[in-house]
């Protein structure tokens, strides 16, 4: 009800009371579709709201104006002196006459929302906003003036169609009420809008017009400026008590536009809140699907990585027979000791037995060596998952815009180790990666480049100086960066791998066999100056040969 007739009705009166007479001293805006008027005798100002979710006017005391990334509007009528100020007689649109004989006209029409100056003659000069204005209202009604409104609506009750419903009905009749005070009528006369306007008693027809008219009385007496609070939402702003928010906490104003400030700050606030608490309980529950997933994938390679002690079995089997083998055999057959049985061994034909010995005995090592860094991520990432439950376990309880501030200052490490950036209290807006995204072994993240704009935004913008920078060597191709958290991350042998094989599969050779990759640290990748998209220079790499291949399953990881 902000820009409902009779809030504006009223509020005409207190702008008149404080602004007549007064001088302009400046007309500017600094924030988005709002426009401030100033003036030399008083540290008040009148402010505007055009936005279309949100129309509003209303006065504030004091108001400081912003120091740089403000704009004026309307200089040809600074130094002018508000005469007169008038609401039109049935539209939302407030008149201040000025000693210039201009029109300043501010039409509160949702998306045609505008301030505009009109000359003399009734011509448009300047509008605040640059969009396709509503048609400017007549002076003069073009309907009937409802002053006897129980006459006026016994001559609509006659005139009414026998389909059509009380609700239509009272919103083509009174237009001026709006959709709250509309249900505050049906509530009151306790009926169903949805019937029929002909099947009404004449109790009942009595009953609402008697309603309307007690409603209007009341819409423009001294008005009661209340806003309803659900909690700590606002959910209703108003000047006269309404029956469907009684069960509601309510706080009085002093004046309109004390109310109308106070509405529209509490209202962006609570909307703050309710965002920022959806922006981290959805980064929350990302971030533990992908935790999950990785640890998933961490299980089914220390699953893998047990055969350990097959290999130093192996190896053992192999040196103690050593002359039932020589170089060149694929295979060796051997007595078991352990079961009793014969057991097959592969060979590598190019190693003698010995060597074929130590080379299992390697792959045991490499094996253990495997499972300590997968047990040591498989520790981080269970705490990380321990983490993001309790954090969202703590947000379900959240219900205030202060205890959400809080939750968010004592779990700033934890939400930024969950990979939520905040700052200063406030959500960042995390954009979906605009790459391919692949998970690889030891659950390390490859991101894939699209084209070359967007391998230049990936190495540039989403590559760390610890990362793995890969591109298929000699032919054109995807950019690829394997995500590796610090230093101390060792990144298995088959996720270096699995990266090249991303690598060479996005590149002009996918259809080769084993085709060259170049590798290096992310430090050592650069973008030269005035370079075509796509083309870099990078330092001290390594080439890795790799089979063109997706890991596993060649969908992506939906971001």
């Amino acid at each position: 009800m902000l820009t409902n007739y009779y809030t504006l009705f009223h509020l005409v009166g207190e702008l008149e009371a404080g602004f007549l007479g007064k001088t302009i001293k400046e007309i500017f805006s600094q924030q988005r579709k709002e426009l401030i008027i100033s003036f030399h005798e008083t540290d008040s100002v009148i402010i505007i709201g055009c936005e279309p979710s949100c129309n509003y006017i209303y006065y504030r005391n004091k108001y400081s104006r912003a120091r740089k990334n403000s704009i004026d509007f309307f200089d040809s009528i600074i130094g002018t002196k508000i005469n007169k100020i008038t609401l039109h007689p049935f539209d939302r649109q407030i008149n201040i006459q000025l000693s210039s004989n201009n029109l300043l006209l501010i039409q509160l029409f949702r998306s045609k929302s505008n301030v505009i100056l009109l000359d003399d003659k009734g011509n448009p000069v300047e509008t605040f906003l640059k969009i396709s204005s509503a048609p400017i209202a007549p002076s003069q009604p073009k309907t009937e003036m409802k002053n006897n409104i129980e006459w006026y609506l016994k001559e609509k009750i006659n005139s009414a169609s026998a389909t059509n419903s009380v609700l239509e009905f009272l919103r083509s009749s009174l237009p001026e009420f709006g959709t709250v005070l509309i249900k505050e009528i049906l509530i009151r006369c306790k009926l169903d809008g949805n019937i029929a306007v002909s099947t009404l008693s004449a109790e009942q027809t009595r009953s609402l017009l008697t309603i309307i008219s007690s409603i209007k009385q009341d819409l423009l007496k001294s008005p009661l400026p209340i806003i309803y609070f659900d909690g700590n939402e606002p959910k209703c702003f108003s000047i006269i008590p309404l029956e469907q928010f009684a069960n509601l906490k309510r706080t009085t104003y002093s004046s309109i536009s004390e109310a109308v400030h106070t509405y529209i700050l509490t209202t962006i606030k609570f909307s703050k809140y309710w965002k920022t608490k959806s922006l981290i309980e959805k980064s929350l529950e990302k971030q533990l699907a992908k935790i999950r997933k990785t640890i998933g994938k961490i299980n089914t390679d220390l699953r893998a990585s047990e055969r350990t002690k097959q290999y130093e079995h192996y190896g053992t089997l192999l040196l103690s027979n050593l002359g039932l083998a020589r170089k060149g055999d694929t295979s060796v057959i051997v007595e078991d000791w352990e079961t009793g049985g014969k057991l097959e061994i592969t060979l590598d034909p190019a190693l003698t037995p010995a060597e074929n010995a130590n080379r299992y005995f390697e792959k045991a090592k490499r094996a253990r060596t495997a499972i300590e860094e997968q047990r040591a991520r498989l520790q981080k990432f269970s705490e990380q998952e321990k983490n993001i439950l309790e954090l969202i376990e703590q947000l379900k309880n959240i219900s205030t815009n202060n205890d959400l501030d809080n939750f968010v200052n004592q779990n700033k490490k934890l939400l930024a180790q969950a990979g939520i950036n905040l700052k200063e209290a406030k959500m960042d807006n995390h954009e979906k990666l605009p790459f391919r995204v692949f998970t690889v072994d030891g659950g390390y993240q490859v991101l894939v480049g699209k084209s070359g704009e967007n391998n230049d935004l990936l190495t540039t913008k989403y590559t760390a100086k610890n990362d793995l920078w890969f591109h298929v060597r000699g032919a054109s191709g995807s950019h690829v960066v394997l995500k590796v958290s610090g230093k101390k991350d060792k990144v298995s042998k088959k996720a270096i791998q699995q990266a090249a094989g991303i690598a060479a599969y996005y590149s002009k050779m996918r259809n080769a066999g084993f085709v060259p990759v170049t590798m290096c640290e992310g430090k050592y990748v650069r973008k030269p100056k005035g370079a075509p998209p796509g083309l870099v220079q990078i330092d001290k790499e390594e080439t890795i040969f790799a089979e063109p291949s997706l890991p596993e399953t060649d969908k992506e990881i939906e971001n």
